[in-house]
């Protein structure tokens, strides 16, 4: 049988406590609650008499009434899953309303738009040319790190001056979406952006240099002059500099990070090394951000020696 638990948000905080990333314990509290209010749970009581029906009704309303991206909803059901898991584990609940509910297939094609050499350099030159000399560096700067580096949105709003390692050539990064520390290969272009956006920062602020903790991309907004940029203002920046290159297409932050992936692998880049540089624990993740998959498959076939008949 069940044990009694205190509180419904004692035994979510525990749960997420064990999650050892910072990134992974805010999705998995957003899917959690998400799905608690759904099925109007406010008790331990409420959370024991959930029914698969449940799990499939709330599996089925993200789909089809909220219209998510079926990568969004098994994201969130596997969240669900390891919740409803550990709390068998921990006696809470004697079943799982969400063993049996399956998730959705998913093609093999990213839906994230790709953008070719020349587009990048042109959303890099937009910035460069931008009459407002600072923050044409900050987005230049940016937009390198964005692409060379292979980074998340919000692992660049979380980068701070003491995580770039020069003299080790590495960029250091915290709280990502799968690890509270990481590492990457700094590009030296991305290094000098860097140091020329910061050199022009430092001579507005007034300021000898920055302190090891500030943060490398700050806001220029007048009521938060020197804040860390948030992700959504690092989407609105790519979003604008795609327009202004002329890109008609939705490009996201993630456009950049599957063009490296592509553009490393046209430059014969292995997958292995694509994908270690992205940090992708699965190449099958890896191979769905390459843009022209089914070019290289073709190219694969051509290579194949004539059989002699």
């Amino acid at each position: 049988m069940a044990r009694t638990a205190k509180t419904l948000d004692g035994i979510l905080d525990g749960f997420l406590r064990e999650q050892r990333a910072e990134g992974t314990r805010r999705a998995y509290a957003q899917a959690i609650r998400d799905f608690l209010s759904f099925a109007g749970v406010n008790s331990i009581e409420d959370l024991a008499s959930l029914g698969r029906e449940a799990a499939i009704e709330y599996r089925n309303r993200l789909a089809e009434r909220r219209h998510r991206a079926k990568t969004y909803v098994n994201r969130q059901l596997s969240a669900l899953r390891g919740f409803f898991r550990w709390l068998l584990a921990e006696e809470v609940l004697d079943a799982s309303p969400f063993d049996l509910v399956r998730g959705y297939k998913v093609s093999r094609e990213s839906r994230t738009e790709g953008l070719e050499e020349e587009e990048v350099a042109r959303m890099v030159a937009e910035a460069t040319e931008d009459p407002d000399v600072l923050r044409g560096l900050r987005d230049r700067a940016l937009l390198l790190t964005l692409y060379y580096e292979g980074l998340r949105r919000s692992e660049v709003s979380g980068l701070r001056h003491q995580d770039l390692r020069r003299q080790a050539g590495i960029l250091v990064l915290r709280n990502t979406k799968t690890t509270d520390r990481d590492e990457v290969t700094l590009r030296p272009e991305v290094g000098q952006a860097i140091d020329e956006y910061t050199k022009a920062l430092d001579e507005r602020l007034g300021r000898p240099g920055p302190r090891r903790t500030d943060p490398i991309f700050v806001s220029f907004a007048r009521s938060g002059f020197g804040r860390p940029l948030s992700s959504t203002a690092i989407l609105d920046i790519v979003k604008k500099r795609a327009r202004q290159s002329g890109i008609r297409r939705n490009i996201v932050c993630h456009s950049l990070r599957h063009a490296m992936v592509t553009h490393a692998l046209d430059h014969h880049a292995s997958l292995e090394e694509a994908g270690a540089h992205a940090r992708h624990k699965d190449p099958r993740t890896t191979a769905r951000y390459d843009r022209r998959r089914k070019q290289r498959g073709a190219a694969a076939v051509r290579a194949l020696a004539r059989l002699a008949l």
